[in-house]
């Protein structure tokens, strides 16, 4: 459902963050490109905008938490999730679904021992049933060969521990495990000592919160994807504040939230000069709304004393983005 809405949100994220698009220039040059195009001074800042500004942070954590949550539902064999890039910092792993492992050794088991015996694989696929051995459950995943209905067999590290989990599942349930490759049995490709990634996935979601707050202190170069994260959700909450705060709650339809979203990135794609193989023209209320959100943004560095709001300089140190950490 959310599919479509999750490209829009990440599509901006991705290019600024994993691609060459903006990593040659030093923060100073895109502060630049945020300068209005009339004075703002110190004074202009009231207590309202404190107050506002404070409000829209929280929604911003909000919404990040979002964004990370269907990040983690985005795990697929042909995507790469943000989570993949923070795991790969972690554990070295080869991510692979159910019907390609069972495929791959059906066709060559000596070559895919070669290339995944005792390799650590991140495992994608459908439950098709849960059974048991003498050494505890086995899941029983998809494969696209329909007679079978049954391919890639999986057993667990710590079946004790996650024994909870494991009876919850059923046929039908889309799971992503860490397991180490083991072969070929009989007729079926398996895989053991398999985890759930919960506690990978609570790491991941703590250290990116954590690095979101150190960029809200002022530490700007704790995170490249915090940093962009921030500036993109900032510029949704000025345009759509409603939009944003229904889609946190689940009222807002996906169709709605992805224009709004994908509109956003236009503008803030052209603020920031994105290359795109087609020049972006925005219309003159797009720039009207472009004026505005250099406003508002502009008043955030001054209230978290990242520019001088007198000389319009960085009172922090200027760094290359190419020098800053993705995650």
């Amino acid at each position: 459902m959310y599919k479509c809405l999750y490209n829009a949100c990440l599509i901006l994220l991705f290019n600024l963050v994993f691609s060459s698009l903006v990593q040659a220039k030093p923060l100073s040059e895109y502060i630049k490109k945020l300068t209005p195009d009339d004075d703002i001074i110190a004074d202009t800042i009231t207590d309202e905008d404190l107050s506002l500004i404070s409000e829209r942070e929280q929604d911003i954590k909000k919404f990040y938490d979002f964004i990370l949550t269907d990040d983690l539902k985005k795990i697929s064999p042909s995507g790469k999730s943000v989570f993949e890039q923070f795991l790969a910092d972690k554990v070295e792993f080869i991510k692979l679904s159910s019907i390609d492992y069972y495929n791959l050794y059906k066709q060559d088991p000596a070559d895919s021992d070669s290339k995944y015996l005792n390799k650590t694989i991140m495992l994608l696929g459908t439950v098709e049933n849960v059974t048991s051995d003498d050494k505890g459950p086995v899941l029983h995943l998809d494969t696209d060969d329909r007679r079978l209905r049954d391919g890639t067999h999986a057993t667990f590290k710590d079946p004790e521990r996650d024994k909870s989990k494991i009876a919850k599942l059923s046929s039908g349930d889309y799971v992503h495990l860490l397991c180490l490759g083991n072969g070929i049995s009989g007729k079926f490709p398996v895989l053991r000592d398999c985890e759930f990634m919960d506690e990978y996935e609570a790491d991941f979601r703590k250290t990116l919160h954590d690095k979101l707050d150190a960029v809200m202190n002022g530490d700007l170069q704790a995170s490249r994807f915090a940093l962009i994260s921030l500036i993109f959700s900032y510029a949704f909450l000025v345009d759509e504040p409603k939009v944003m705060r229904d889609l946190i709650k689940g009222k807002t339809a996906p169709s709605l939230a992805s224009q709004t979203l994908k509109h956003n990135i236009l503008v803030l794609m052209w603020l920031f000069d994105v290359k795109t193989p087609v020049p972006l023209v925005l219309s003159h209320k797009d720039k009207l709304q472009a004026r505005l959100l250099k406003h508002e943004i502009w008043k955030y560095l001054i209230v978290k004393k990242i520019i001088d709001p007198k000389k319009g300089k960085l009172l922090v140190k200027d760094f290359d983005f190419d020098n800053t950490p993705i995650l």
